[in-house]
């Protein structure tokens, strides 16, 4: 599920496990990199959620692509 409501918490939605992958991103990481920080996570528990996450961060321009990295906007 993309948003919580009352049935869902906040972190296990994509609104959630978006904010665990924005608050570990540094200014210039990797894709790999930054999979092995946080999915030890509970609200990024699989490599779908969090593709599904950046791709959500991705479309609301507040990270970026470039070179093979990850970089806050």
């Amino acid at each position: 599920m993309i948003m919580p409501n009352k049935y869902l918490k906040e972190e296990d939605t994509l609104l959630g496990s978006s904010a665990v992958i924005f608050n570990n991103l540094t200014d210039k990481q990797s894709l790999s990199e930054l999979w092995d920080k946080v999915k030890q996570d509970d609200a990024v528990y699989n490599f779908e959620r969090f593709i599904l996450s950046l791709d959500m961060l991705y479309l609301l321009d507040v990270i970026d692509f470039n070179e093979n990295n990850i970089i806050k906007v």
